[in-house]
């Protein structure tokens, strides 16, 4: 399971909420999602509405929290998660948070950008993607209208069901990132041989910040490798960057 919010509402409600939303999206599907949801393929829409449950769930945390605490109200965060039974993938999104599959030198971005801007394009046809990297700022791109709390109770998750090969990588990734670089440019970093999913993250969060970068960035890669030893099923790599940018890197082991 791999997770990245990115919080709204002010620097500490923001990050409040976007903890929120973590901690209770994990404990969900840890906790409360019935494991024969997850293993059972004869229920595979069961396990969807589980998983969306699970984003709910963190929306009733984080408006409990806000009218209980004046300070809190209308704090709110984007949340996008990918979800592996390996081979089978899930992602589950809102927000302007990304998750992209890379396969080889070809790049799928999973997730539609939550943003005022994204559904006038989307109603027109135009720049589905909304891929505008160096492009005008429209500010309607920085309007989010599906959030994990804000104003509205209602909450509509997008969940994106694919499937995974040995080589393959998932990137997510906050906006402080993807505003600055464009899509194409990310798979054949990602793509380089004896390159460190760690290093990678810290090569992404250096171009982001080389124009005018002043947005947090947040990078979780994880990189599908076949595994040496079948007692060897994942090892996972952290860092903590400066002014608050992070980044997780992930080499998960197959057997």
């Amino acid at each position: 399971m791999l997770l990245v919010a990115d919080g709204l509402g002010g620097h500490e409600s923001g990050e409040r909420a976007s903890t929120l939303a973590v901690d209770g999206v994990a404990n969900y599907i840890l906790n409360a999602m019935d494991w024969f949801f997850r293993l059972n393929n004869e229920n595979e829409a069961t396990c969807q509405e589980e998983l969306k449950e699970a984003f709910q769930h963190s929306q009733n945390m984080i408006g409990a929290e806000s009218g209980a605490i004046p300070q809190r109200r209308g704090m709110a965060t984007t949340l996008t998660m990918a979800y592996v039974d390996w081979r089978k993938l899930y992602v589950v999104h809102v927000g302007d948070t990304r998750c992209y599959h890379v396969r080889g030198d070809s790049i799928e971005r999973l997730t539609t950008d939550h943003t005022v801007g994204q559904l006038a394009r989307s109603a027109t046809g135009s720049d589905v993607l909304g891929d505008n990297v160096g492009a005008p700022v429209n500010p309607m791109d920085h309007k989010l209208r599906n959030v994990v709390g804000g104003p509205n109770e209602s909450l509509e998750p997008q969940i994106t069901k694919s499937e995974l090969a040995v080589g393959d990588a998932l990137l997510l990734c906050s906006d402080g990132l993807t505003r600055y670089v464009a899509d194409e440019e990310l798979a054949p970093m990602i793509a380089k041989d004896n390159c460190a999913a760690k290093e990678i993250c810290e090569q992404f969060v250096d171009i982001a910040n080389e124009p005018v970068g002043k947005d947090n960035i947040t990078c979780v890669l994880a990189k599908f490798e076949e595994s040496d030893s079948s007692n060897d099923q994942y090892e996972q790599e952290t860092a903590t960057l400066p002014n608050n940018l992070h980044d997780t890197a992930e080499h998960i082991k197959i057997s």
